[in-house]
């Protein structure tokens, strides 16, 4: 794995509250990789058919990607691939978008169902009513703690969110 995509995976995994500080000494390697493939192309890796219709929330200012679905369907198109959006490695050049990146998600520790509810709402995903429960993708442990008081399922590197697309 090259050090581009092994900083996207973690990145991706930070980015949205997967893992904390005392998670970093004994990481989830599979769920922080699947954090990092569905960052990059979601599509793909839940084997879903490649987007053929341009994201409605991608600005069509973007010319050379506007009118791209396989690519301005992929998060790190328009947060970047360093999940700094429009302060990142994005701020310029072609595949600049001015959108806000997504690392301050990281301090707001959601589980999956609020992840994929606050992922609707904005209107990256069509429906909760397409969520299948993945328990195989999922933990009963937040962050790393595996406390009686953190019982319900969290959102573990985007790994929840193949069942929304």
């Amino acid at each position: 794995m090259t050090k581009i995509k092994k900083a996207v995976a973690i990145l991706a995994a930070v980015s949205l509250g997967a893992i904390s500080t005392a998670a970093f000494a004994d990481p989830d390697q599979g769920s922080i990789a699947r954090g990092g493939k569905l960052y990059d192309k979601w599509y793909k890796v839940i084997k879903a058919d490649t987007p053929t219709e341009t994201h409605p929330l991608y600005p069509s200012s973007n010319e050379k990607y506007a009118k791209q679905p396989n690519n301005n369907w992929r998060c790190k198109e328009c947060h970047g691939w360093d999940g700094r959006g429009v302060d990142g490695a994005y701020k310029s050049g072609s595949h600049a978008t001015g959108i806000k990146g997504v690392n301050g998600m990281a301090q707001q520790q959601l589980d999956c169902p609020k992840v994929a509810r606050f992922l609707v709402d904005l209107g990256h995903l069509r429906s909760p009513h397409r969520m299948r429960t993945v328990s195989s993708t999922t933990s009963t442990r937040r962050h790393g703690s595996a406390t009686p008081s953190h019982a319900s399922p969290t959102c573990r590197s985007h790994a929840c969110l193949s069942c929304c697309h």
